[in-house]
Order: C-alpha cells, then structure tokens, then sequence
C-alpha cells in the first residue's frame, strides 16, 4: 500500500543499478581527495575537475576528517590514499563509517602497491571499492560517477528515514541496523565446472548459500529466485533480449562479472551497463572473497537503510493507539483511490463509522478505559476488512474506511457494526462495556466526483443514521438524503432489513439471561446470522 501510494517502489535501487544510473546522469557531485603526496592531489583533481565534480583536497588523515567535521554530510565520494604518514587510509575509512554524518557516503581506496591483503583490508574495513593509482582515467571516471550515484542514494534514503522521524518527534541516534552476509544468497551463473569449484571454494568460509543455476533458468526464473546477487560472466551477463544484466539489475539484484582474463574495454562496458564488480580467476582467492562480501556489505547496507525509512514512514502515518492509518494518509489514499477509480471505471466506497455515546463511557471510566475501547474497536473493524481495504481512525471515536471493488458495501458496513456490538470490550479493572456504532455508506457516484463531495454525502447518510436511532448502518445511494426522516416501509432495501434483524437478535440475546434454555439457540441463530452476512459481503 505504501509503495502503491507514494511510488517508495521506485526509490528501491540495488548498489548495481546506481552505476546504470549514474550512466543516464551528467557529472556532478562532491568528492573529497584525501592523499599526502602534491604530484597525486593535482594530477588526480585535473581529472576530476575536468569530468564536472567539484573537489576538495587534504593531505593528511586528520585533516580529512577535521573537514568532515566542518561541512558534515557534504560529500558525495571520499577517495583516500592507503599508505599516509599518521593515519593511514584503513583507520581514516573506519572513522568515517563510524560517524553518522558520513557512514553512508561511499569510499574509494586508492594505492600505488597490488598486494591481495592491502585488497582485502581495505574492502573488510568498509570501502566499496579500491583502485590502483595506474588505472586509466576512463575506468576512473566510470567508477567514481557509479560510487556517487551509490553515495547520494544511500543519503537520500537516510536523509528521508530522519525526516520521519523528526515528524513523528522521536529522533534517535541509533545505528540501522546492519545486517551480515551470512544470510545473503549468492547465484553462481557459470557453466565451468573448475570455475563453480573455485568460487564454492572461495565463498565457503563465509557461510554464504551459494547456488549453481544455469543462465537459461535464470534468465527466465530470476525475479523467483531473488538472490542478492548474481556472479556470471561477460558474455551471459550481455546475452538475450533484454539483457540477462538488465533484467537482474531490474529485478534489484547486485551483479559481478566473472572473467578469465581482464580486459579493460569489457571491465568498462560491465561497469556502464549495472555491474557493481568486475573480477578476474588472475585475482588472488582472498580478494575475489572480499570484493564479494563488499558487494554484499554494500547491498545490504542499502536495504537496510531502506527497510528504516520505510519503517519510519510507516510509523509516521499509522495511528499508535489503533494501529490504523491517520487522517492524513487516509485523506491522500482516498484521493489517490478515487483517481485510480474514476480512470479504470471501478467501484469506490467511504464508510464513516461513529461510536454511540463514547463520551459518556470516556468521562464515567476515565481516558485509559477510553483508549483500551478504541483499540479494541480499531482491531474488530480491521478484522471485518480486507487486507486490500483502507482504515483510519479520523478523529476521537471517529472511523474511515475506503472500500474497493465490493460491490456488496452495504454488507461489509453492518459486519463492522455487528462486530462492534458482538460483545462486551474489557476496559480494565476488571470492568467492561457494551457499545454501539453507527454507520454511513457512499459510494463514488462516477466521473468528476471529489473526495470532498465523497464525505459529504457519506456524513450525511452517517447523520441520517443516527436520526433513526443509531447503531444502525445507512447507505447514502439508497437514500434521499437531507434531515432524518423515518423510512417508509415500502421503500426499506434487503440490506437494511437484514441490518435491522442484526439489530432485534442482539437486543433479544441481552434480554436473555446466562443459563436460560433458550440462550444456546438464540446464541446459535445469532452465529449462523453472521456467517450469512459475512458470505454476502465478500461475494
């Protein structure tokens, strides 16, 4: 629904697909160069000046972070040198992982040595990539854009996730919460057995679930088997239509190419198309090791920075007492319902539901009897609903409900008020009341009708039920509305008749005491009513 809503779907992208984009995108973006030798600093900033970023320079490791300290979340990329004098590039990317303001930010290593070890600590401690200091200006500028397209989106979400949470005045300096590989599924699409061998291998000790698919199964079963990532080699990652590459990427799947021997032209093409890696079998075991766990590191650091703004949205519009949706939300659901209804020419329905009397059982058993009502009310109409059905607690003891593609609305608006009534809701103490609701119903009378227009009527078929006596449901189509009037008897639909014989059973059932014979009967007649009236209601 959230997603449906508010488009969050769209904002889901793999660390992968932020490479593709960062494709389509022009080069913007802040880097800040972190590296002790002048001759690197000007020749590296040439480069990056000359691609559109905008650069900022430190020599030392402490100076980096001193500049971090002033300006914040303000970088998009840190490309830090490996070997300096006091701090080294390890503890200065530990450092900055460790603070909030740039934890999400992406992270380049660059070194002058190739030692595997250099490889994997640098990867362990939280880089996402690391990158000889030879590397061809195409190759790094191709990497540098994909690592800010990665870093804006991770602060994007983040940035999202806090403003949530300043809405819902509950702003907390707790860590997402980071997941490990180790439950993290890795897809193997390789057809050479000595090459499934050697990343069986190399990906064991991690307790990563490996699995060996082939490309055709995978082409057609990927958005199944959901893997987090996808290793396969060049020629299978660009093969079908689309290709294999792009549906993965879609699907939100990272992807690491696998190769025999490295070739810069198809390093740089895997790269541009969605790749989040390129490997080679001439790297050493340990680094193809920890290039993968870092590509999963990175995924899941995304995912679960997603999962917490998700989460804080969702707190941000769900009522904490009911566990309903808010005013606000229902207030866009329904205009967003009403388009969608309006355009594919399908039903719409509101329902206002009003307590009978609430603030008579508020001020005689105090607020806390009160809310234990509301919450007991808000789960028993949740129960009478769909999962694809909207509900919101609309003010105090006010209800709203959005109903979509039920023709039999009317039905659904008297199971919710049945089971308000069905029984006595504990308040506490020990102590427990009966109550009543009473019910209006509209439906969407077609094209050009506002959600204004919409409320009006089902307030005023709402007004018309409590008229005649509330704990009753009145259905705005099956009405001349305007001041209560009582209903001719002649004109009384099926539906109404059916609520009103609700309505003797429980006045009949109260007026029989525990014990009687002809309580069990009546308790039976009452049941076998309310499995009719819940399989009229749902078709």
């Amino acid at each position: 629904m959230l997603r449906r809503l508010f488009g969050l779907a769209r904002m889901r992208v793999m660390p992968g697909e932020a490479t593709t984009i960062a494709s389509r995108l022009p080069a913007e973006g802040r880097i800040l160069l972190v590296d002790d030798s002048p001759l690197v600093v000007s020749l590296l900033q040439e480069k990056l000046d000359g691609s559109g970023y905008d650069v900022t320079t430190a020599s030392s490791g402490q100076e980096a972070l001193e500049i971090t300290q002033r300006e914040g979340a303000g970088f998009d990329l840190f490309i830090v040198d490996v070997m300096m004098p006091d701090m080294d590039g390890y503890e200065v990317t530990a450092r900055l992982r460790s603070e909030g303001k740039t934890k999400n930010a992406s992270i380049l290593l660059l070194t002058s040595l190739d030692q595997t070890d250099d490889v994997v600590k640098g990867l362990e401690v939280g880089a996402d990539d690391f990158l000889n200091k030879a590397v061809s200006d195409t190759e790094l500028v191709a990497r540098v854009r994909s690592l800010i397209a990665l870093g804006m989106l991770r602060q994007q979400i983040s940035g999202q996730r806090e403003v949530m949470q300043r809405v819902l005045n509950n702003v907390t300096q707790g860590q997402v919460d980071q997941r490990g590989h180790d439950s993290s599924r890795v897809l193997l699409v390789h057809g050479d057995e000595q090459t499934q061998s050697m990343i069986t291998d190399a990906l064991q000790s991690e307790n990563i679930n490996l699995k060996v698919e082939d490309l055709n199964r995978a082409r057609r079963d990927i958005a199944q088997l959901k893997p987090d990532l996808v290793i396969c080699n060049f020629d299978d990652a660009m093969s079908g239509e689309p290709a294999f590459m792009r549906r993965t990427v879609d699907a939100g799947i990272a992807v690491v190419v696998l190769e025999s021997v490295a070739s810069a032209e198809r390093r740089l093409t895997s790269l541009e198309a969605g790749a989040d890696d390129y490997l080679t079998l001439e790297m050493a075991r340990a680094e193809i090791t920890a290039r993968v766990t870092s590509c999963l590191r990175r995924r899941n650091r995304l995912t679960s920075i997603e999962e917490a703004r998700d989460k804080a949205v969702l707190a941000a519009i769900t009522d904490p007492l009911t566990a309903l949706y808010t005013r606000g939300f229902f207030q866009q659901a329904l205009r967003a319902e009403l388009s969608r209804t309006i355009r594919y020419k399908s039903p719409l329905v509101l329902i206002l539901i009003d307590l009978d009397h609430f603030k008579t059982i508020n001020d005689t058993h105090g607020h806390a009897a009160g809310d234990a009502l509301l919450k007991e009310v808000g789960q028993r109409i949740q129960r009478s609903l769909r999962t694809t059905d909207i509900a919101a607690r609309y003010g105090g003891d006010e209800f709203a409900v959005i109903l979509t593609h039920t023709p039999q609305s009317f039905l659904v608006a008297e199971r919710i008020r049945a089971s308000v009534a069905s029984t006595p809701i504990e308040i506490g103490g020990g102590k427990t009341v009966q109550v009543t609701a009473t019910i209006g119903v509209a439906s969407c009378a077609g094209p050009g009708q506002e959600s204004d227009t919409l409320f009006e009527r089902a307030d005023a078929a709402l007004y018309l039920a409590k008229g005649r006596g509330r704990n009753c449901v009145v259905d705005a189509g099956n009405e001349t509305l305007g001041m209560p009037q009582p209903s001719s008897p002649s004109k009384r639909t099926n539906a109404e008749a059916i609520g009103d014989a609700t309505v003797a059973m429980e006045k009949l059932l109260s007026a029989i005491e525990p014990g009687h014979p002809l309580r069990a009967l009546a308790e039976r007649v009452q049941e076998t009513h309310r499995l009719l009236i819940d399989r009229l209601s749902r078709g």
